[in-house]
C-alpha cells in the first residue's frame, strides 16, 4: 500500500513540474504606439431609414462618436460618400474636432446620391500620412444599398 501511495505522489508531482506552474506576478510596461484611422461613412438618402431607432446614419454616428471618445494616442479621418467620396476630416488628432464635424454630417452634404464604396476606398487609401510609422485602420459603415446609381 505504501509503495502504491508513493508511486501515485510521484506520478502527481511529475505531471506538476511538467505543467511548470509559476508564482508571482510580473509587470511590463508597453508603449502604445498608436494607429491611423480613416472612417468612410455612408450618407445616402438610405442612410435615414428608421429600421434602427432614430435611423441608420445617427446610429452610426453615435457610433464613431463613442469610438473617438476612447482613442488615445491615435489620429482618425472622416470621409463621407453617396454617389461620390469626400474627406470631411483629413486625419487628424483633433478629436474635438473630428466631433464637431460628424455632428454636421447630414445626406444633404453630398450633391449626387448613390453608394460609391469604391471611391471611398480609394480616397480612404490616399488619406493617410505617407510617412506616418503608426498602423493604418479603415472602418467603412454603409448598409450597402444603392438606390440612386443604375
Amino acid at each position: 500500500m505504501l509503495l502504491k501511495f508513493r508511486n501515485v505522489l510521484f506520478f502527481l508531482f511529475l505531471v506538476l513540474s511538467m505543467a511548470r506552474p509559476q508564482l508571482g506576478a510580473k509587470l511590463k510596461e508597453v508603449k502604445r504606439k498608436g494607429v491611423e484611422l480613416v472612417i468612410a461613412l455612408d450618407v445616402s438618402n438610405s442612410m435615414l431609414a428608421q429600421d434602427i431607432k432614430p435611423n441608420r446614419l445617427e446610429c452610426a454616428k453615435q457610433a464613431i462618436s463613442r469610438m473617438v471618445d476612447k482613442l488615445s494616442d491615435d489620429r482618425i479621418g472622416l470621409i463621407v460618400f453617396a454617389g461620390d467620396a469626400y474627406v470631411q476630416v483629413p486625419v487628424t488628432s483633433d478629436y474635438v474636432s473630428a466631433k464637431m464635424f460628424l455632428n454636421t454630417i447630414n445626406p444633404g452634404i453630398v450633391p449626387v446620391q448613390g453608394t460609391a464604396i469604391g471611391k471611398a476606398i480609394e480616397l480612404g487609401s490616399n488619406s493617410f500620412s505617407s510617412q506616418s510609422g503608426k498602423s493604418r485602420v479603415m472602418v467603412i459603415i454603409t448598409d450597402g444599398e444603392n438606390h440612386g446609381m443604375k
